[in-house]
């Protein structure tokens, strides 16, 4: 998958209120995400909103 899609995905499930599904995503895409990973895990794990999650990630691309 490309990161944008990963990206996609874990936004999807958040929104969906599938945080910790978001999560095991991530983790299990973390090599296809280089340095992205780091930063969609920290969003996920400080943002218990979806709104702030998906703001964090707009500024990924």
């Amino acid at each position: 998958m490309k990161k944008e899609e990963i990206i996609e995905k874990v936004k999807e499930l958040a929104n969906e209120g599938n945080v910790e599904k978001a999560k095991l995503f991530l983790e299990e895409h973390k090599d296809s995400l280089g340095g992205y990973y780091d930063k969609a895990k920290a969003a996920l794990e400080s943002n218990s909103g979806v709104e702030g999650l998906l703001n964090k990630v707009k500024g990924f691309f």
